[in-house]
């Protein structure tokens, strides 16, 4: 069977810091201000803090693989099979 996953959630805390890039260092940090909470509600983008070296900065928790690519491709082939089906379906029998 075929894992059609786009997006893997990941946790960010286990990851390396930008910064130092040492691992295990990260830590959720709380929105400061208006621009950050705004990020942080329309994005899935939070903000972490490095232990470690004190870096603090937005991470995703979501990643993007390799085969991220090839479901892509599955699905936008899909989509664009189901279009030329309904478009010619539209044509042939309900457009006269």
């Amino acid at each position: 069977m075929l894992n059609l996953k786009i997006l893997y959630k990941t946790d960010p805390r286990i990851h390396f810091c930008p910064d130092c890039k040492k691992q295990g260092g990260l830590k959720k940090s709380r929105s400061r201000n208006f621009y950050e909470k705004f990020v942080k509600f329309l994005t899935p983008f939070s903000m972490y803090r490095c232990q470690l070296c004190g870096w603090r900065g937005f991470k995703s928790g979501y990643l993007i693989k390799a085969a991220s690519f090839k479901s892509l491709f599955i699905y936008f082939f899909l989509f664009a099979i189901t279009i030329m089906v309904v478009s010619f379906i539209l044509k042939r029998f309900i457009i006269k």
